[in-house]
């Protein structure tokens, strides 16, 4: 193993607190990562948009890479038209997301034609409780991306 050099001592008590708190940090930093390499994370992807009957439907690919077993996860959202003008503000919930696994879910705007979309802007998370009802803060782990030819950001 290592062996301290004879003549080296931290004299400093603030560099030697210091340099512990790194190194714990840089521990933690560490555990954080999943098994797969990557930090813990919610992705939640606009994949597809689909005009139906008068209405926009949504189609979401949501990836739970966190260890949170998600019972539901509501999304207060703003869609944006071409002249980025506020056209409609809607609630999406997700239902159940478990860890590790990737879901598919659809939510339809009634009375909004998906070629009207500018952006879907995510203004806040409403509520993210766990499987057991208990609220979680999600926030810093979602991640927002689109397939779907309209941006999706928060």
């Amino acid at each position: 193993m290592f062996r301290r050099a004879r003549n080296c001592r931290l004299r400093n008590p603030l560099l030697h607190i210091a340099l512990g708190s790194a190194a714990a940090l840089l521990a933690l930093g560490g555990a954080a990562l999943a098994q797969d390499g990557t930090r813990p994370s919610i992705q939640f992807e606009l994949n597809k948009l689909e005009s139906r009957k008068g209405a926009c439907r949504l189609y979401f690919v949501i990836n739970n890479r966190s260890a949170i077993d998600i019972g539901n996860l509501r999304l207060d959202i703003f869609v944006f038209d071409k002249a980025q003008i506020i056209a409609r503000r809607a609630a999406i919930a997700t239902r159940r997301l478990r860890p590790g696994k990737t879901y598919i879910r659809l939510f339809e705007i009634p009375d909004l034609s998906c070629a009207s979309f500018g952006r879907i802007v995510v203004n806040e998370v409403l509520s993210c409780v766990d499987a057991a009802k208990k609220e979680e803060d999600c926030e810093p782990l979602l991640h927002y991306s689109s397939r779907a030819g309209v941006p999706f950001v928060d």
